[in-house]
């Protein structure tokens, strides 16, 4: 069933304001990416995502919509999961969202628990890089930033 106007118009014009962005979700729309969540955390209060279900939304609904978003090149039964990507994505930028700061780092390297030595089957070890278990701070931020890739 196509979601139909009325409803999702009425919707919209109650709750919009001046320190809020309507985004109408579509595989057609613009690519959105970790510049786009930190924007909109840094400068909305609100986020109104209209997204839909199975057979989508009535093409209309665009004209009520400051953007068409896309969280990638293919198409999911529903919006609710693209919706909680980017809910995710921006909520966790928004502070006092995420308890420490360090959690919402740019940075994204390898992460490694415990045991030091993991063997899945006889004769198979998997380790953890040694400058990880050296106690040398130091050497273990250089490794953490040579192995990191900074997500943009």
């Amino acid at each position: 069933m196509v979601l139909k106007i009325e409803p999702i118009y009425k919707a919209v014009k109650k709750i919009k304001n001046q320190k809020s962005k309507i985004i109408f979700l579509s595989p057609r729309g613009k690519k959105f990416t970790q510049k786009t969540a930190q924007n909109w955390a840094k400068n909305l209060k609100q986020l109104v995502i209209v997204s839909g279900r199975y057979e989508g939304i009535d093409e209309r609904v665009k004209k009520l919509a400051d953007e068409t978003i896309s969280v990638g090149d293919f198409i999911t039964l529903g919006g609710e999961i693209p919706t909680m990507a980017i809910i995710e994505a921006v909520a966790r930028l928004v502070p006092g969202v995420v308890g420490k700061k360090t959690s919402i780092e740019k940075l994204d390297f390898p992460q490694y628990t415990r045991p030091e030595v993991f063997s899945p089957k006889k004769g198979i070890k998997w380790t953890v890089p040694k400058v990880l278990v050296s106690g040398n701070h130091k050497k273990i931020e250089e490794w953490r930033k040579k192995q990191s890739k900074e997500i943009k």
